[in-house]
């Protein structure tokens, strides 16, 4: 049987509450059926968390819930949206992020892994726009971090746009200057930048496979 997206949209919130109420069983099933109807979910996900951050208990796990199914389906991004229609689904997130940069740290880590995995499908990821933008410096350093873990992990993130791949490497490789000098700069959180510094080290080095003619020792002299 066909299910309107409002009808999803109606019964959602309940089936969140119930989950955690310790409905598992019956509510898990249908979270999870959920997250398979694809567009269906992200059209219903992005609209409960366009109204933005909700401050009622049952409204954050439902947006919690929202988040983590957004991310969950951009691993897949190529597969849910066509070529006309991924650069408007990619903005969706970006909005999203900035709705709730100030918001729940659950929402806006997932909705900063939506996006990172949006723009490592594309292709266009670029530390430009984490460095540029008027985003809390906690979520800027989340945006470096993540390109950093996902493309080299097969697992997290089953790219197989070998173009795409290769595209993200080179962005990172040349924005090592600019990258480790905002992460050397930081005031605050220096674990955190330390810990983000050594994923983009290994990243680059990892990185060298795929561009062959890049000079390895580079980013290490960004460091000196």
């Amino acid at each position: 049987t066909f299910v309107q997206p409002a009808d999803f949209a109606k019964e959602l919130q309940q089936r969140v509450t119930m989950f955690h109420a310790g409905d598992e069983l019956y509510s898990g099933a249908w979270l999870s059926d959920f997250q398979k109807t694809g567009l269906t979910a992200w059209h219903v996900c992005t609209d409960k968390l366009r109204v933005g951050p909700m401050t009622s208990c049952d409204g954050e796990l439902l947006q919690a819930f929202c988040a983590q199914t957004l991310a969950r389906l951009a691993r897949a991004f190529a597969s849910h949206f066509d070529v006309n229609s991924q650069r408007s689904a990619r903005d969706t997130l970006e909005a999203l992020l900035t709705v709730h940069a100030y918001g729940q740290t659950l929402v806006w880590k997932q909705l900063a892994l939506a996006l990172a995995c949006a723009e490592l499908w594309l292709g266009t990821w670029a530390a430009a726009a984490s460095l540029n933008t008027s985003l809390p410096a906690t979520v800027r350093r989340e945006l470096l971090m993540l390109p950093a873990e996902l493309l080299f992990d097969s697992k997290a993130l089953p790219l197989t746009d070998k173009a795409a791949r290769q595209q993200v490497a080179a962005s990172l490789f040349s924005s090592c200057d600019g990258v480790f000098a905002f992460l050397l700069e930081a005031q605050s959180d220096a674990e955190q930048s330390l810990r983000i510094l050594s994923a983009w080290l290994r990243a680059v080095r990892k990185a060298q496979i795929w561009l062959p003619t890049c000079d390895a020792a580079q980013p290490l002299r960004h460091l000196a």
